[in-house]
C-alpha cells in the first residue's frame, strides 16, 4: 500500500510514502541495514501467510481438553499430529494468557470464537507462535481492556474483538503491512502499539482516533512516533496525527505532511510547522479548526484540498519559494485575503470556492506578487507569460457576465472558464490561436462568443454544454476537438439544443456548412457531420459523409424528412439520437438488398415508435439497415403507447396495412419479428378485417386472403362481423370471395 503524496519528492532522500526501503538519509551503511531489515520483515510476513494457509488444509484430531496451571480449561485439536489449534476455552480469571504449547506441541492457531464470550477476562496475551486466527476469536468479551496479538501474525481483523466495548489498549499483530481505519472499530480504544512489520498507513486511518498514546515497535524499519504523531522512520514525512490534540508541533526536520495527515480532527486549532516543511499533502488539514497558517520558507507545494473546509481559517501567509497550490486548496474557509508570492507557478481550479475572496476590480483581495510568471489582469483573468505571448490560465470572477480576453493572448488553457454558469458573453482577441480542452465547458449561460480570425484550434469539449445560440468559425480554424461544439441541449437532452445558427468563414479548408449541417473534411473526399442545428425540416446527409460525430443530432427536433446512406461507417455515441420522430426516413444503399436500392420508411406516429427510431439510429456505431428494419418492425407490431391514457397508438387498420406490406416483402424481416407479425394478424384478424371494411379497402382484404390469414376456417367469423356493419356491398364481396377461393356457396341463409 502506497501513501505517496502524488508529487515529486525527489529532494527527499527517504521515500517511505512509496515504500522504498532504500536510502533514508546520508548514512549509506544505515540505509543498507534498514533495507535488509525491511526485506527480512517481508520474508517473515510471507512465511506467516504461507503457514496459515497450510494450517487451513491440515488434518485435525478429535477435540481434546486440557487445564493449565491458572485454572483455565482449553479445548483443542492436533493438526497433522504435530501442532495445536485452540477450539475453545473457559477462563478462570481476568488475565488470560494463551498457552504457547499443549502436551508439548506448539499452539499455532485459534479457531472461530475460540476465546469468545468470557465475562471475566480483562486482558489477553497471545504467544508469538500463533500465525492463524479464526473469525471473532475474542468477540463479546465485555470486560476486556487490553489485548496483545502475536508478532508473527500477518493480518488484523477488527471482528476478532467485535463487541469488546471496554477495549482500551491494543497491541497490533507484528506483521500487519498496512494500517487502516478498522483499528478504531472499537471506539473506547485509548492506547495503540504498532508492530515492527507495519510499512504504511492508509490516508485517513486515524480520522476516528480517540487515542491517548501511541507506540511504535523500536525495531520497525518503516515507522516512528513521538507518541502523538506517526512518522516515516527517518522522520521526513508525517503520516498521521494519531492522538487528538488542540495544538501540535510537527517534528523538526519533517519535510512532508501526507495525504489526510491531520484531517478531520475537529479540535485541532493550532499547528506549529518546522522550517524544513516542503510539501503539504492532499486534505492534510481538511476539516480541522485551525485559524491561521504561516508557511515555512522551504514550502514548495500545497496540494489539492489541503485546507478544504477549515471553516475558521482566516489568515494565510505564504512565503517565497511556493510553486504550486492545488485545486480547492482553500475552499470553504474563512479567508478574506490571499497573497501569492512571485515564485508561484501553478494555481488550482478553483482555488478558494466558497470564500469571501474578491478576484477582480479595485477591491480585489486576491493578488500575486510582481515578478511572477503568473499575473492577474484586474478583471478576473489569470495569465501566464510565455515566449509566444500571454496564455489565459483561468478566469476567476465567478459572478462575471461578460469578459474580453486580454490583447496579446495566444491561448486559453484547458478548463479556463469551465463551470462559469453566469458568463453570458466572451470576446476573444485577434492573435489568439488556441482554445484549450474544456475551456468553456459547462458555461450554460454562455450565449455569445467571438472566435477571431487567426484561431487555429478548438480543443476537445471546448464549448461543450454551453448555451450558445450562434457560432461563427473563422477561416483559419483547422481543428475542432471531440464534442467541442456540442451545446447543452444536444449533450444532455434536457432542453432543446440552443445552437441554431452556424457559419463558417469563406476560405476555410477544413470546415463547411450544408443546410443545417456543420461538416468536417476528412481527406480523400470524405466528410464528418459535427452538428445538426435542426433548423430545416428536410435534411439530406451528403453521400460523402463517412462519420457522424457524437451528439451531432442528439435531441434535435423539427426534422420531418431525413435521408442517410449506409456508407456512414461510424456513428459516435448518440450521434443520430433524434429528439422527435421523423415522418420519412430514407436510407440509400451502396449495394442492393433483396432487390431494394433504398428503403423509405414511415414509422408510426406513436411514442414507442419514436423510441424505436432513436434506438435504430443511435445504438449501432454505423448506419445499419438491418438494425433499422428490425426496429421498424418492432414499432409496427407493438402499436400501443407507453402511457395507458395516451391515445397516440397505432390503429388496427394502419397496423394491418403495415404488417401485410412487410409480409409481402419480407426483406430483412427477422424470424422473431416474422413470428410477432403472424401473431398480431392471427389474434386481431376479425377486428382488422372489420376496419378494412369500414375503409372500403377490398384490396387489403384480398391481400389477407393471399397471405392465408383470411381463409376457409376464418372467413365465417369475418363475414359475420362485417355483416353487422350493414354494408351489403362489402358483405357481398366477402361472400363472393369465399365462393371463388374456397368453393363455398355464395348464398348464406343465416345472413
Amino acid at each position: 500500500m502506497s501513501v505517496s503524496l502524488g508529487v515529486d519528492l525527489s529532494k527527499l532522500e527517504a521515500r517511505v510514502g512509496d515504500l522504498s526501503p532504500t536510502a533514508m538519509g546520508g548514512d549509506s551503511t544505515a540505509s543498507v541495514q534498514r533495507a535488509a531489515e525491511a526485506e527480512a520483515r517481508l520474508r517473515e510476513r510471507r512465511a506467516s501467510l504461507e503457514r496459515a494457509a497450510d494450517l487451513e488444509a491440515a488434518r485435525a484430531s478429535e477435540e481434546r481438553a486440557w487445564a493449565d496451571g491458572q485454572g483455565n480449561t482449553w479445548r483443542y485439536v492436533v493438526l497433522d499430529g504435530c501442532e495445536v489449534r485452540i477450539e475453545g476455552c473457559e477462563a478462570a480469571q481476568g488475565l488470560l494468557v494463551l498457552p504457547s504449547a499443549v502436551e508439548g506441541l506448539p499452539v499455532v492457531a485459534l479457531a472461530a470464537d475460540a476465546c469468545a464470550y468470557q465475562p471475566a477476562v480483562e486482558e489477553v496475551v497471545c504467544p508469538d507462535g500463533i500465525v492463524a486466527m479464526g473469525p471473532c476469536a475474542f468477540r463479546g468479551n465485555k470486560a476486556l481492556r487490553r489485548i496483545a496479538f502475536p508478532k508473527d501474525l500477518a493480518s488484523y481483523d477488527s471482528n476478532w474483538v467485535r463487541g469488546c466495548d471496554s477495549l482500551e489498549e491494543l497491541v497490533l499483530p507484528g506483521c500487519v503491512p498496512v494500517l487502516d481505519g478498522s483499528i478504531f472499530d472499537n471506539p473506547s480504544l485509548k492506547r495503540l502499539r504498532i508492530g515492527a512489520g507495519t510499512e504504511a498507513v492508509r490516508p485517513g486511518a486515524f480520522n476516528r482516533s480517540a487515542l491517548e498514546s501511541l507506540e511504535v515497535d523500536e525495531a520497525s524499519p518503516f515507522l516512528s512516533s513521538d507518541g502523538v504523531g506517526l512518522y516515516s522512520r527517518d522522520g521526513l514525512e508525517l503520516l498521521a496525527l494519531a492522538v487528538p490534540r488542540a495544538a501540535y508541533a510537527v517534528a523538526p526536520g519533517c519535510r512532508a505532511i501526507a495525504k489526510k495527515g491531520l484531517s478531520c480532527f475537529a479540535g485541532l486549532g493550532r499547528v506549529e510547522l518546522p522550517a524544513s516543511l516542503e510539501v503539504v499533502g492532499e486534505y492534510a488539514f481538511a476539516h480541522t479548526a485551525i485559524e491561521s497558517f504561516e508557511a515555512s520558507a522551504a514550502l514548495e507545494r500545497i496540494l489539492d484540498r489541503a485546507f478544504f473546509s477549515c471553516a475558521r481559517l482566516s489568515r494565510v501567509e505564504l512565503g517565497e519559494g511556493l510553486r504550486t497550490v492545488g485545486d480547492h486548496a482553500f475552499t470553504d474557509t474563512a479567508l478574506g485575503e490571499l497573497r501569492l508570492p512571485a515564485s508561484i507557478e501553478a494555481i488550482g481550479s478553483p482555488l478558494a470556492a466558497g470564500t469571501a475572496l474578491v478576484c477582480a476590480g479595485p477591491e480585489a483581495t486576491f493578488s500575486i506578487a510582481e515578478g511572477a510568471s503568473l499575473e492577474l489582469d484586474g478583471a478576473g483573468g489569470l495569465y501566464r507569460r510565455s515566449e509566444e505571448g500571454l496564455r489565459l490560465v483561468r478566469f476567476m470572477d465567478k459572478g462575471a457576465r461578460s469578459y474580453a480576453v486580454r490583447e496579446g493572448a495566444v491561448a486559453i488553457e484547458p478548463g479556463a472558464f469551465a463551470g462559469f454558469e453566469e458568463l453570458e458573453e466572451a470576446w476573444l482577441p485577434e492573435g489568439l490561436r488556441e482554445v484549450g480542452a474544456a475551456a468553456f465547458k459547462g458555461c450554460h449561460g454562455l450565449r455569445r462568443i467571438h472566435l477571431p480570425e487567426g484561431l487555429e484550434r478548438l480543443g476537445a469539449e471546448a464549448l461543450l454544454d454551453t448555451g450558445l445560440e450562434s457560432l461563427r468559425l473563422p477561416a483559419s480554424l483547422v481543428e475542432i476537438g471531440p464534442r467541442a461544439v456540442v451545446p447543452y441541449g444536444s449533450h444532455h437532452g434536457k432542453v432543446p439544443p440552443s445552437l441554431r445558427a452556424v457559419e463558417v468563414a469563406e476560405g476555410n479548408p477544413r470546415f463547411a456548412t450544408e443546410g443545417s449541417l456543420l461538416l468536417e473534411r476528412l481527406g480523400e473526399g470524405a466528410l464528418r457531420v459535427l452538428l445538426c442545428t435542426g433548423t430545416e425540416e428536410a435534411v439530406s446527409v451528403p453521400d460523402a459523409v463517412a462519420e457522424v460525430a457524437p451528439y451531432a443530432f442528439n435531441n434535435v427536433t423539427g426534422i420531418r424528412y431525413l435521408r442517410l446512406a449506409d456508407g456512414i461507417g461510424r456513428v459516435g455515441p448518440r450521434g443520430l439520437a433524434l429528439g422527435a420522430l421523423v415522418d420519412c426516413l430514407v436510407v440509400d444503399l451502396g449495394e442492393p438488398v433483396g432487390g431494394h436500392e433504398r428503403f423509405e420508411l414511415r414509422f408510426p406516429q406513436t411514442d414507442r415508435s419514436a423510441q424505436q427510431m432513436m434506438l435504430a439510429l443511435s445504438v449501432p456505431d454505423h448506419v445499419d439497415i438491418g438494425y433499422i428494419m428490425e426496429h421498424y418492425d418492432a414499432a409496427i407490431v407493438n402499436g400501443s403507447s407507453f402511457d395507458a391514457v395516451n391515445d397516440g397508438t397505432l390503429g388496427p387498420y394502419d397496423q394491418c396495412r403495415r404488417i401485410v406490406a412487410r409480409l409481402e416483402d419480407p426483406v430483412l424481416l427477422t424470424a422473431v419479428n416474422r413470428s410477432l407479425c403472424d401473431r398480431v394478424l392471427q389474434l386481431g384478424l376479425v377486428r382488422m378485417a372489420v376496419e378494412a371494411a369500414r375503409h372500403g379497402d377490398h384490396e387489403l382484404l384480398g391481400r389477407l386472403m393471399d397471405l392465408g390469414y383470411l381463409n376457409e376456417r376464418t372467413m365465417d367469423a369475418v363475414v359475420e362481423a362485417v355483416s353487422a356493419l350493414q354494408d351489403a356491398a362489402m358483405t357481398g364481396y366477402l361472400l363472393e370471395a369465399k365462393r371463388r377461393r374456397f368453393g363455398a356457396s355464395a348464398l348464406d341463409f343465416e345472413l
